[in-house]
């Protein structure tokens, strides 16, 4: 699974925060041309966040077009209590959950929709043997099916903890929870996803595994 990003970070993320509060305030104050560089700023990594959570190409940027939408239309209660990209990104979580909820009404999402190319640059490897290739994209694909069957809260903490590189501090805040709550989160879905792994290596077919 991907690390998380290394504390050399912070500096860049903290002058993105700055710069994120100025564009905020000049929205805020009328100026409607600041929020394209918003969008600009953090369209990728919403458009990625999005990704990780419905595993489809034009559901994401559907999701991506509706959250910065949404985002517009409530930045007026926006009160900064939090950074820019942590409120966006919530967002971005709720109307990509919705989606899923809407579509998949069981709860089980479709997994497997990320293209080959999407995989490839997610999982950059520095040898480019067609067999290495072919066996990560086949065990993102495992992952992201296995993602699939836990319950909502422990995907959602893997998702932004595990694919996303989110700190526990950054988990807790965009979730609205508190860090023992993510670290729990964390242990429990890592305990059933490792689960649900082994079993899907010895079941080709079948029921779901116990407890998952």
């Amino acid at each position: 699974m991907v690390a998380a990003p290394s504390e050399d970070a912070a500096p860049a993320r903290r002058a993105g925060a700055t710069d994120d509060a100025l564009l905020v305030e000049r929205c805020r104050s009328g100026d409607l041309a600041a929020f394209e560089p918003l969008v600009e700023h953090h369209r990728h990594g919403a458009w990625r966040l999005a990704m990780n959570v419905v595993h489809d190409r034009e559901d994401a940027w559907d999701v991506t077009q509706d959250a910065f939408i949404r985002a517009w239309q409530a930045l007026p209660s926006f009160r900064g209590q939090s950074a820019f990209s942590t409120w966006l990104f919530r967002i971005v979580i709720n109307v990509a959950l919705d989606t899923l909820r809407q579509r998949w009404p069981n709860g089980r999402a479709r997994a497997g929709a990320m293209s080959a190319d999407d995989l490839e640059r997610e999982l950059v490897d520095p040898d480019p043997a067609p067999d290495r290739v072919a066996a990560r994209l086949e065990e993102r694909e495992r992952i992201m099916r296995a993602l699939d069957m836990l319950p909502e809260h422990h995907r959602m903490a893997i998702v932004l903890s595990d694919l996303e590189g989110l700190t526990y501090r950054e988990i807790a805040d965009l979730l609205e929870i508190p860090i023992g709550t993510v670290m729990s989160r964390l242990h429990h879905g890592r305990t059933r996803l490792r689960r649900v792994l082994k079993w899907a290596r010895v079941n080709s077919r079948g029921s779901s595994p116990r407890g998952a």
